[in-house]
C-alpha cells in the first residue's frame, strides 16, 4: 500500500509531444445540464502522467488507441482499446504512458450528483465498452463546428451536442457495459451468499477462488465487473453492512459485533468501519 502511495503522488506531467483538444459545450445546454464541466479528446505521447485523490468529480476516460498504465491503490493494470475507466470524487488514481507508446483518449469530468451517492470507500472500475468509437465521432464533429468559419445554426448544434449527451448517460448507466454470462453471475452470487452466512469465517482470496473453481486474478476480474470492486473488497462491503446492521439491531459490545463479523481485533475493526462509513460504530449506534 505505502509503494501504491508513492507511485501515484508523484508529481503530473504533461509532456511538449502532447496534444489536448477540449471540448466547450453551449452555455445551459445539454452537457452542462448533465453535469460536464471539462472534456476533450487527448492525443498523448512522450511524457504524461496524471494523479489525483478525491478529485471531488466523476471521471469517464476511455481508451480509443495505445496504451497506458493505471495504478490505485490495488495495484496496476494495463488500459488497451475499448476500456472504458469510472472512477468517482472519492476514488485516488494515477494514469501515465507506458514508455515509447502513444494514447489517444477522449474523457468526461463532471460534478457530483445525487445519481451517485459518494462512497467513501470507492474503487475506480474498468469496464470493457462497445460505444466508445461513436461517443469519439460525436465529439471530434463539435470540435470541428468549433473551428468552421461558419459554424451550425445553433438548433443544429444543440442537436449534436444532445445526441454526445445521450451517449454519455448510458455509459453511466452501464447500458453498453458488457454483463457477464447469467452462470458466471450465478457462481458469483452463489459463493458470497456463502460469504454471508459464514461472515466470521477468516476468508483469503485464494479460498474464495478455490471455492469458485477460478484463479484469485481471475476471480478479482469477474467481481470487478460485475460488482464494481474486487473479491476482497466485495468481502469488505458484506462485513461492514452486516456489521452497521448489528449496531442498529443489538445491544451487543463492540467486541463481540467486531467478531461475528470477521475481526479478532476490536480497534482494526472500528478503524475499518470508520473508514467505511466516514463515522465510529459508537455514533452509529447512537444515531
Amino acid at each position: 500500500m505505502a509503494e501504491m502511495n508513492k507511485i501515484i503522488f508523484k508529481m503530473n506531467i504533461i509532456g511538449p509531444r502532447c496534444r489536448e483538444r477540449f471540448l466547450a459545450g453551449t452555455p445551459g445546454g445539454p452537457l452542462q445540464q448533465l453535469g460536464v464541466r471539462l472534456a476533450g479528446i487527448s492525443d498523448l505521447q512522450g511524457r504524461y502522467r496524471i494523479a489525483r485523490r478525491r478529485p471531488g468529480f466523476e471521471l469517464l476516460l476511455g481508451t480509443l488507441d495505445g496504451e497506458a498504465r493505471l495504478t490505485t491503490l490495488e495495484g496496476q493494470r494495463t488500459l488497451l482499446p475499448g476500456d472504458l475507466l469510472l472512477a468517482g470524487p472519492n476514488s485516488t488514481y494515477c494514469y501515465t504512458l507506458v514508455p515509447k507508446k502513444a494514447w489517444k483518449i477522449a474523457w468526461f469530468h463532471l460534478v457530483v450528483s445525487k445519481r451517485i451517492p459518494p462512497d467513501p470507500a470507492e474503487v475506480p472500475r474498468v469496464l470493457p465498452c462497445e460505444m466508445l468509437a461513436k461517443l469519439a465521432q460525436d465529439m471530434e464533429e463539435l470540435l470541428w463546428e468549433t473551428r468552421r468559419v461558419r459554424p451550425l445554426q445553433a438548433e443544429a448544434r444543440y442537436a449534436r451536442e444532445l445526441s454526445l449527451t445521450v451517449r454519455i448517460e448510458r455509459l453511466l448507466q452501464g447500458d453498453q457495459h458488457t454483463p457477464l454470462p447469467s452462470a458466471q453471475v450465478q457462481c458469483l452470487e452463489t459463493l458470497f451468499e456463502k460469504v454471508r452466512t459464514e461472515i466470521s469465517h477468516p476468508w483469503t482470496l485464494g479460498e474464495l477462488a478455490e471455492r469458485i473453481g477460478y484463479s484469485a486474478g481471475h476471480l478479482n476480474r469477474l467481481s470487478r465487473q460485475h460488482f464494481g470492486r474486487p473479491a476482497l473488497k466485495q468481502l469488505h462491503v458484506i462485513r461492514m453492512t452486516a456489521a452497521a446492521g448489528l449496531l442498529r439491531q443489538s445491544n451487543q459490545t463492540l467486541r463481540v459485533i467486531a467478531r461475528q463479523v470477521g475481526y479478532t481485533d476490536e480497534f482494526a475493526f472500528s478503524v475499518a468501519f470508520k473508514r467505511h462509513f466516514g463515522l465510529s460504530p459508537g455514533k452509529l449506534r447512537k444515531g
